[in-house]
């Protein structure tokens, strides 16, 4: 797990690292507001996480 060091497309090649894991888009999207730091109401965080895990159980 080394760091990513290609700054033109950081963000495809950290979610294709999650996503390898079973995560996808909720990382991605909390990754980018805390890089970023605009820090997008936590709540909302949880609420994807949520629907995420959901969608795991369901599936699995």
């Amino acid at each position: 797990m080394s760091i990513i060091s290609d700054k033109n497309e950081p963000k495809i090649k950290f979610r294709f690292w999650i996503t390898k894991k079973g995560w996808g888009l909720p990382f991605d999207v909390m990754w980018w507001s805390l890089c970023s730091m605009q820090f997008i109401n936590i709540r909302f965080l949880c609420f994807l996480l949520r629907i995420e895990y959901d969608k795991r159980n369901r599936k699995i």
